[in-house]
């Protein structure tokens, strides 16, 4: 009917060719979901767990260099370190 390839020309090499791909494809699709929700997760932690402490750390390193330059008096610099605090 095919003047005796079968399948098409290709045959059976064809099919174990076309398997190979279908399961590289769905090995990557799911090698690359798992690594987008991985992403995700560690930028949600850096979000709220790293970066307001960071914040606060830089904030309040400002507040020392304006009490050394004398822009604010040391009563002021407490009340700062306290509402960075609490």
């Amino acid at each position: 009917m095919w003047n005796g390839y079968g399948m098409g020309g290709f045959g059976g090499f064809g099919m174990l060719i076309f398997g190979a791909l279908a399961i590289l494809a769905i090995v990557l699709l799911i090698r690359w979901l798992s690594d987008d929700s991985r992403r995700n997760g560690s930028a949600i932690l850096e979000r709220e767990l790293v970066k307001p402490t960071r914040q606060r750390d830089d904030a309040l390193e400002i507040a020392r260099a304006r009490l050394a330059k004398g822009e604010i008096m040391p009563e002021e610099f407490e009340s700062i370190k306290r509402g960075l605090d609490g």
